[in-house]
């Protein structure tokens, strides 16, 4: 099927696949914002104490190094589940792994069923 042909479906139906395809683009990239800010966080506090100078006891450091990295592979896990099963195509509800839900363009079509998507 040429991804580039518009397949010919009743206007309430575009609609509504572009309403739900807006819906989940706005969902994928507030939850990515939400996952970068919780695994930058620990990050970013471990910094600031070290700026500080402060001192640990070497028994805490693997407790603190879990504490930092707890939160980052979490967040990762989580992201990665969440876009899989969101970033879809509402036609035909596979996954769009091939489009940045950052950086898409004014409209494109879905690789699998040519739906037009904006």
């Amino acid at each position: 099927m040429d991804p580039n042909s518009e397949i010919a479906k009743p206007p309430e139906e575009s609609e509504a696949h572009n309403r739900t395809f807006e819906d989940r683009r706005l969902d994928q990239t507030q939850v990515t914002g939400l996952a970068l800010g919780v695994m930058v966080l620990p990050v970013f506090v471990l910094l600031c104490l070290n700026t500080l100078q402060v001192k640990f006891d070497p028994g805490w450091l693997g407790i603190i190094f879990l504490a930092v990295l707890g939160p980052i592979v979490l967040a990762s896990i989580g992201l990665a589940w969440f876009s899989r099963s969101n970033w879809r195509c509402p036609a035909c509800n596979r996954f769009l792994h091939v489009v940045n839900p950052f950086i898409v363009p004014d409209s494109f079509f879905c690789p699998y069923c040519g739906t037009k998507l904006k």
